[in-house]
């Protein structure tokens, strides 16, 4: 019996592993992100002797995501790369589009747009529609990529035709992302009372089911829309929605602030720059990554004239005067 017993749990190994990369991942949407991380090494150590990228490749994204939860962006980037490697080298497609969909997300986090536009060039031409979950995870990468553009129409427009699928069949998790995504293109916009209607949309559905990174892991800006929030529903302005203001607070806290009645001087926005046309912010990050004005009119399809222009402004807008201060600028307003 005991033979017997030992030969069984043997047999189980990969399976319970499997179980606790998915038990992981959701301790670590509940920010048990500690907990989230025992579950997900433990996982893969047991997944992992001769096990295929299929059962990898989560449990990798996963435990890269807890790393940059935790502000290990570095880490982050070297977990996720050695997925691309391990599923490159086990030939599995799908899986290695999923984790390249992941890196080129980090890459909009560090600032590093010319690697993110790359990878939406060789990627989005060839997205597989039958692969439902693969198709959101590349679709809703690219409306962030847009986002990041200053390229906001294009973004708001790919996320509704991908909001419809996904509400229609009930996928509900990609519905919060893409509510949360819609919430700060247009909090970003100053469409203020619209973005709060796409965030209450999120929360409603989020709160019964305790998400939370799906909010906190959108950083700064997210803090200010939820600092924007909470202010706005204490004084009775807005909505009469059911949402619980303790469930609010549990997810700004998980951004790493705290309510504040100063939250605008607090979180560091008080001079957002709105008055930046879209096509100017899309130049501005164009610049802080690197672009050389021959190249931002070349990726814009833009005369060199017009962007020599378009930095005019910018320049006068923000009351700076070269390109290093555009990019100080841009990172203290949080739109890298």
């Amino acid at each position: 019996a005991l033979v017997q017993s030992s030969r069984l749990d043997s047999c189980d190994i990969p399976f319970i592993g499997l179980a606790k990369i998915g038990i992981g991942d959701l301790q670590r949407e509940w920010n048990d992100l500690a907990t989230a991380f025992q579950s997900l090494t433990a996982g893969i150590e047991q997944v992992e002797p001769g096990a295929s990228a299929e059962f990898l490749a989560d449990g990798y994204i996963a435990l890269a995501r807890v790393e940059q939860a935790q502000g290990n962006l570095a880490e982050s980037l070297r977990i996720l790369e050695y997925a691309a490697l391990f599923t490159r080298e086990q030939q599995a497609t799908r899986n290695l589009c999923e984790v390249e969909a992941f890196i080129a997300r980090l890459q909009i986090t560090f600032g590093n747009l010319r690697a993110a536009l790359r990878w939406a060039r060789e990627n989005m031409p060839r997205t597989n529609l039958e692969d439902v979950p693969l198709m959101e995870i590349q679709k809703t990468t690219f409306a962030r990529i847009l986002a990041a553009q200053g390229k906001a129409s294009e973004a708001l427009q790919v996320l509704e035709t991908l909001f419809k699928q996904a509400e229609s069949t009930d996928r509900m998790g990609t519905v919060i992302e893409i509510l949360v995504i819609r919430s700060l293109i247009l909090y970003k916009q100053q469409r203020v009372e619209s973005a709060f209607t796409c965030l209450e949309q999120a929360l409603v559905i989020a709160e019964p089911e305790g998400y939370v990174r799906i909010f906190a892991d959108e950083g700064k800006t997210m803090a200010a829309l939820l600092q924007h929030y909470i202010h706005v529903k204490k004084s009775k302005s807005f909505s009469t929605s059911s949402i619980q203001l303790d469930y609010v607070e549990t997810l700004l806290e998980a951004t790493g602030f705290r309510y504040s009645d100063d939250w605008i001087q607090d979180i560091g926005l008080e001079q957002f720059p709105m008055d930046l046309s879209e096509r100017e912010i899309e130049v501005c990050r164009l610049i802080a990554s690197g672009y050389t004005n021959r190249e931002i009119a070349e990726t814009l399809l833009l005369s060199l004239n017009t962007i020599k222009t378009h930095r005019k402004n910018i320049y006068s807008k923000l009351g700076i005067s070269n390109r290093a201060q555009v990019v100080q600028k841009m990172k203290e307003l949080n739109l890298l």
